[in-house]
C-alpha cells in the first residue's frame, strides 16, 4: 500500500507515491534535498536548474560514499575487537 506525500524541491512541489510508513523518511531526504538546492542557489544565483540537481546529486553521492567507508571501517574495528578479544581468552582459558 502507498501513500501521497507532498514535498518541495528548488522551490517546486511535487507530490509523491510513497510506501506506508514512508512517508517521514521521504520527507526528510526531500527537506535535506532542498536544503543543498537552497545553498547551490545562493553561492551562484544564476545557476540554472539542472546544474544545480546536477551537483546536488553530486553532493548526496558524496555523502553516501562517505558514509559507507566510514561504516566499513567501523566494521573491520569490530573484527579486530573480536579478535583480540577472542585470542586473550584463548589465553585464559585453561589448555
Amino acid at each position: 500500500m502507498s501513500n501521497m506525500v507532498d514535498v518541495t524541491l528548488g522551490g517546486r512541489s511535487y507530490r509523491l507515491s510513497v510506501a506506508a510508513g514512508q512517508e517521514t523518511k521521504v520527507k526528510s531526504l526531500a527537506t535535506h534535498v532542498d536544503a543543498l538546492l537552497s545553498d547551490l542557489r545562493s553561492a551562484d544565483p544564476l545557476m540554472d536548474r539542472d546544474r544545480q540537481l546536477v551537483l546536488a546529486c553530486i553532493q548526496l553521492a558524496a555523502e553516501s560514499l562517505e558514509a559507507r567507508d566510514q561504516l566499513d571501517e567501523q566494521g573491520a574495528s569490530v573484527v579486530q575487537f573480536h579478535r583480540a578479544l577472542a585470542l586473550k581468552l584463548e589465553q585464559l582459558l585453561p589448555q
